[in-house]
C-alpha cells in the first residue's frame, strides 16, 4: 500500500549477530497482528461457523505470532533442530569438495597454531636453530637456565627424541639461544650415532 500511493519502503538493518528476540522486542512488532487474529477469529466464528476451521491456518498465524517469532529467532532451538538433522540447508548435511577442503584446511590451521613452532624439526636443522638463536640474543632478553635442569634435558632429548618434551620444557629451551645451540648440537649427534650403528637385522 505504501509503495502503490508513493511512500518509500526501508529495508532495516539486519542482525546478524547470535541471539534470539527478545519478548519486549516480539510484543512490540506482533501485538496489532495478535489483536487482529483475535478479532478476526472471533468474528469470523460469530458471523460464519461453517468456515472458521477453514481461516484457522491465517488466524493462528496472527494469533501466535509473538511466541513463533521468539521460538524462531531462538539459538538454543536452531542448534537442537541442526543436531537433529533438521531444517538444514543441502550443504549443510552433505557439504560440497570445496567445503569439506576448507573444514580440513581450517583444523589444520588450528592445529599449527597451537604449536607454531616445529618443535622437533627446528632442534634437528642447522638453519633454523642459527635462525631462532639470532632472533633470541637480538630480542636481548633471554632467560636463564639451570644447568642442571639443561642437563636433565639433554639426557632425555638424546633418549627419547624432542617429541618427548613437554611444552614447558621447549619454552625454557627455546627463551636462551646458548641452550636452544647445545640441545641442536646434543641431539645432531645422537641423530648421527643412530645412523652409524650397525644394524641388528640380519637381512640388512
Amino acid at each position: 500500500v505504501s509503495v502503490l500511493i508513493g511512500g518509500s519502503v526501508g529495508w532495516g538493518t539486519q542482525r546478524r549477530g547470535v541471539g534470539g528476540t527478545a519478548l519486549g522486542e516480539a510484543v512490540q512488532a506482533h501485538w496489532l497482528h495478535t489483536l487482529i487474529g483475535i478479532v478476526t477469529g472471533i468474528g469470523v466464528y460469530e458471523l460464519a461457523p461453517d468456515v472458521f476451521w477453514w481461516t484457522m491456518p491465517i488466524v493462528l498465524g496472527l494469533v501466535l505470532s509473538i511466541p513463533l517469532t521468539l521460538v524462531s529467532s531462538s539459538a538454543t532451538v536452531g542448534l537442537a533442530l541442526r543436531r537433529a538433522g533438521l531444517l538444514l540447508a543441502e550443504e549443510e548435511g552433505a557439504p560440497p569438495p570445496v567445503l569439506a577442503r576448507l573444514e580440513r584446511i581450517l583444523r589444520m590451521r588450528e592445529k599449527q597454531a597451537q604449536d607454531p613452532m616445529d618443535f622437533p624439526r627446528a632442534i634437528g636443522d642447522e638453519r633454523m636453530t642459527a635462525i631462532h638463536a639470532g632472533l633470541v640474543r637480538a630480542y636481548g632478553e633471554e632467560a636463564d637456565v639451570d644447568p642442571t635442569a639443561l642437563e636433565a634435558l639433554e639426557v632425555k632429548l638424546r633418549n627419547e627424541g624432542p617429541e618427548a618434551l613437554t611444552g614447558p620444557e621447549r619454552v625454557t629451551i627455546l627463551q636462551n639461544a646458548g641452550a636452544f645451540e647445545q640441545l641442536h648440537r646434543s641431539w645432531t649427534a645422537a641423530v648421527g650415532n643412530m645412523k652409524a650403528a650397525p644394524s641388528l637385522d640380519p637381512a640388512a
